[in-house]
């Protein structure tokens, strides 16, 4: 989990953010890295990831640099669909990266991995 997961999860309605923030104490932090963010700015002008998306590629880059094995996300159209899922894992191992499985919530239990 990142700082930008903590800021993202503390948004909208107050009691449904403080009820996230509670279940991502026990969540492990790690920083956010000039290499991610590079590695981020490097898939949007690459077209991986719409410039509309920052904090999307942002995600990305954070689990592919800190050697995630899975990211969840809900965003089917640019991260978790077969198409977008395929595209991005292609072009980050071509680049020489090791990318994190991005998965919905549906596909992963927590504890368990696949």
């Amino acid at each position: 989990m990142s700082a930008l997961v903590i800021e993202e999860i503390s948004r909208g309605d107050r009691q449904a953010a403080q009820n996230r923030l509670t279940i991502a104490q026990g969540l492990r932090q790690v920083e956010q890295t000039p290499e991610a963010a590079s590695l981020a700015l490097r898939m949007i002008e690459a077209g991986l990831v719409p410039r509309t998306e920052p904090e999307g590629a942002l995600h990305i880059a954070l689990a592919t640099v800190h050697h995630w094995r899975f990211l969840v996300s809900w965003n089917f159209a640019h991260f978790v669909g077969f198409e977008p899922r395929y595209r991005v894992a292609s072009q980050l191992k071509a680049w020489g990266f090791a990318p994190a499985f991005l998965v919905t919530p549906e596909e992963i239990q927590f504890g368990e991995p696949l």
